[in-house]
């Protein structure tokens, strides 16, 4: 029976009869140290895809853990080559298109390879469900003033019923010294670019000053009040002190309507990391950001037509440093919004770590005590030394559990995530028997809590068009995985 994870924990879910897990995907050709899972999808069935970031080869993985932790099918664990002679391959995010619409259930993992001259461009390719048969690859890549840029993936996003998706990236422009964030919208019969409006650009990006870069994560498919589609990105800057998101409205048959806009905190300095974006209502949406210099996470209910603050908070454990990411918040059927994080503890409840941190809210924005606490952390030990990152968040179809990607252990080591939203599973000594580490999942950990102190900073400067050089089959066909791995699995 084959099995692709190294299966690290299994723990209560309450009244529910499934049970959380965490694991860390791997086969015997992807190494075993350096591995970041940086963006996955759930299908029907609550089963994960993902793939891998800085693998130990240039391939360039599929994979799927199934909704009880075990590993899928051996033809659903693939691996895509790269056809430029590149040297290297990045796995970003992963959508599945659902059950709508002319492209159902169909996958289409995004990221990145080497060309042969050494820069980087977005890769892309579509693969049915159940047998993950490779229908199209295509990528993008950038030109400027005779330069071949360097092109990094983001995360994508897809509304379901709709025939295409949209893909996040940034691109380093040579004249002005900068990375740029840019969308795209992608055919799903082909791969191919389209035109966002009515006109000749295939993307739209966004900038403010010389040599400030703005990096994109974690998009969303909105709708405001009038009906009329928005697709929002959330962005963090290299000015360490301003964050915020950037939408466009790509619908419009002449022109696009941009709207892009940026916050800081009230001190002027190190807003930090943009989590992402969550739909509140028509007329509002969540925004998740984090700040090194207080060492919090926000959360922001903001006005998607002014940009607004309608009211926000902050959160963290007491006696902490080295916050190292934040997850894109996401909203349950009742309203409650879900935020996770991750920083260094110093709170030496078993150890000092890096501590992957998630907490509820309603929708007023009051921190929500569930089973008798407030804060639920994960973590491993030994492994304090090496940052943890949790990337991308996910709600269960019976919102039963939270399911988190990101990048934790010494030495690091992809995982995804399975936790219980009723908090149950929390206060056992010991949850692993994993060889380099043990993963403990706590509720015991000193929790800060107040209003947070971002402040509106108007536009991110001066939005732009262009059309991007369109690569084809820069992906050789995906090939089965083998032998898959499984170490260290808990009954």
């Amino acid at each position: 029976m084959p099995f692709g994870v190294n299966k690290a924990a299994l723990f209560g879910s309450g009244g529910s009869s499934e049970s959380g897990w965490v694991v860390e995907p791997t086969s015997s050709g992807w190494g075993t140290t350096g591995r970041w899972v940086y963006g996955f999808t759930l299908d029907a069935d609550d089963n994960a895809w993902g793939g891998l970031i800085a693998t130990s080869n240039n391939n360039y993985p599929l994979f799927q853990v199934l909704a009880d932790g075990t590993a899928g099918a051996a033809n659903n664990w693939k691996e895509m080559s790269n056809a430029q002679s590149g040297s290297g391959s990045d796995a970003r995010d992963v959508i599945y298109t659902g059950s709508g619409g002319s492209y159902s259930n169909c996958l289409v993992p995004v990221g990145a390879m080497t060309r042969s001259n050494g820069n980087w461009s977005v890769v892309m390719s579509k693969h049915q469900d159940g047998t993950l048969v490779q229908d199209w690859d295509n990528g993008i890549n950038q030109s400027n003033g005779g330069y071949s840029n360097y092109v990094y993936t983001g995360a994508a996003v897809h509304k379901p019923g709709e025939n295409h998706f949209y893909v996040t990236y940034y691109w380093y422009d040579w004249s002005q010294s900068r990375y740029s964030p840019a969308m795209q919208r992608i055919s799903l019969a082909d791969g191919s670019q389209q035109y966002i409006t009515g006109g000749t650009d295939h993307a739209f990006y966004f900038y403010r000053n010389y040599a400030e870069t703005w990096y994109p994560t974690h998009p969303i498919i909105t709708d405001d009040s009038s009906g009329n589609q928005w697709v929002f990105m959330a962005l963090r800057s290299s000015n360490s002190a301003f964050t915020g998101f950037a939408g466009i409205r790509p619908q419009e048959s002449s022109g696009t309507t941009q709207f892009r806009y940026m916050y800081q905190i009230s001190s002027g300095t190190n807003s930090g990391f943009a989590g992402g974006l969550a739909e509140a209502s028509s007329t509002h949406m969540y925004f998740t950001s984090g700040c090194p210099a207080t060492n919090t996470c926000h959360l922001l209910k903001v006005n998607k037509t002014t940009g607004a603050i309608d009211w926000q908070r902050r959160i963290s454990p007491t006696n902490n440093s080295g916050l190292s990411s934040v997850c894109n918040p996401v909203v349950d059927s009742s309203g409650n919004i879900y935020v996770a994080w991750t920083q260094y503890d110093t709170n030496n409840i078993i150890d000092t770590a890096y501590r992957l941190n998630w907490a509820m809210y309603n929708s007023s924005g009051t921190l929500q005590t569930i089973a008798g606490s407030q804060m639920r952390s994960l973590f491993v030990s030994p492994g304090h030394g090496t940052p943890n990152y949790g990337t991308k968040m996910m709600l269960s179809s019976d919102e039963k559990f939270l399911y988190i990607c990101g990048m934790m252990d010494s030495p690091s080591n992809g995982y995804i995530a399975k936790l219980p939203t009723d908090g149950s599973g929390t206060g056992t000594t010991s949850l692993s028997g994993n060889t380099d580490s043990t993963y403990y999942y706590r509720d015991d950990i000193p929790v800060s809590e107040t209003a947070g102190n971002y402040t509106e900073a108007g536009q991110i400067g001066v939005p732009n068009s262009f059309s991007s050089y369109q690569m084809t089959n820069p992906v050789n066909n995906a090939t089965a995985v083998t032998p898959i791995i499984l170490s260290d699995e808990l009954h």
